[in-house]
């Protein structure tokens, strides 16, 4: 379904998120925090140093705020939400963010 954003808003500062490349093998993904200051926390990569929304579109920026990639479709699972994006520069690169397990963080 689409990104409501007041949806994503509700869950984006409790807990922790699981992000990466959906080809690649989650055990490889990072975990990260999303501070209310637009930052991420814990996941060192340049191109997901923070983010914003645009609209409804959820994006993950650069430290000089340039997006990197967007998330406009959301799904719950388990009682979870995730995120399903591209890359702004290969949009046929896909990306999942989610909620991490509350019992595995």
């Amino acid at each position: 379904m689409k990104l409501r954003r007041k949806t994503l808003e509700a869950v984006l500062f409790s807990g922790v998120w699981v992000y990466g490349p959906m080809d690649m093998g989650e055990d490889r993904w990072g975990k990260m925090m999303f501070l209310q200051s637009g930052r991420t926390f814990g996941y060192g990569h340049a191109n997901e140093y923070g983010w914003d929304f645009l609209g409804d579109t959820f994006r993950f920026l650069t430290k000089e705020g340039v997006p990197t990639s967007t998330y406009d479709e959301v799904f719950t699972e388990d009682g979870r939400v995730l995120l399903q994006g591209r890359a702004v520069h290969n949009p046929l690169s896909l990306y999942r963010l989610e909620q991490a397990d509350p019992n595995e963080e």
